[in-house]
């Protein structure tokens, strides 16, 4: 489950927590940050929860997927083509 509410506000299925090592707890609500938070290797953190458990701050960072390549080819390449 994922949604965005007032796009502040992200409800999320977390599986696995890494705060409290537990199994996971369903409909976090992410709130976005006054100011993102970047890592030196480029990773922009834009929301964080409380862990239910000890309320320590779990991070959400939006990551986006490389475009997949069809039949082998590089759709760069195809777009350049057209």
């Amino acid at each position: 489950m994922s949604s965005q509410i007032a796009g502040q506000i992200i409800i999320k299925d977390l599986i696995g927590c890494a705060r409290c090592h537990g199994e996971g707890h369903p409909g976090l609500q992410f709130r976005q940050f006054t100011h993102n938070a970047e890592t030196p290797r480029g990773i922009v953190f834009t929301h964080w929860a409380p862990c239910p458990t000890n309320g320590e701050p779990i991070l959400l960072a939006s990551v986006s997927m490389p475009t997949p390549l069809v039949q082998g080819k590089d759709p760069e390449e195809d777009a350049r083509s057209e």
